[in-house]
């Protein structure tokens, strides 16, 4: 099964573990939020043709995120996924405070078990860590990018 682009998602999204957390940024080593990360791996990948020109009408958001835009936002760049069938390289919409979807962060996987890369505002940057019980409950929606749909399987 080919799965290298689903990978080659994955280790640019490792690339910008470390990068301070920074409201509606997008800059690997300077400063991104959980939006601006999803938004610099797909710039960096090249997996939405055309992303950067229609990301304008979508950048100016709060720092506490309107899910029915966030919502508006990646049904305008990726595409959904049943959550039974989500798989590395996905973008996992989850819920964070008051119970409202309102976070984004990438499947990943180490050592044969899944993992989140998110930037986390709490923690000041973009982390690496084990998709836990907890935040698995988190998970509200999958969305793929679309150069990903057509690989087949995941890794």
């Amino acid at each position: 099964m080919n799965n290298n682009k689903a990978l080659a998602v994955i280790d640019e999204a490792r690339s910008w573990v470390g990068t301070p957390f920074h409201h509606q940024a997008a800059l690997k080593g300077v400063g991104c939020d959980c939006a601006g990360l999803v938004r610099g791996v797909a710039e960096a990948c090249d997996l939405a043709p055309g992303f950067l020109q229609r990301w304008r009408g979508h950048s100016n958001y709060g720092r506490v995120p309107n899910p029915r835009r966030m919502e508006r936002t990646l049904r305008a760049f990726l595409l959904p996924v049943p959550l039974a069938e989500m798989r590395v390289g996905d973008v996992l919409w989850m819920q964070w405070r008051r119970d409202l979807p309102m976070h984004l962060g990438l499947l990943a996987a180490h050592e044969g078990r899944l993992t989140l890369i998110h930037a986390l505002e709490d923690i000041g940057r973009v982390v690496e860590h084990g998709l836990t019980a907890e935040w698995r409950c988190r998970v509200v929606s999958v969305w793929r990018y679309p150069a990903l749909a057509e690989v087949p399987g995941g890794a």
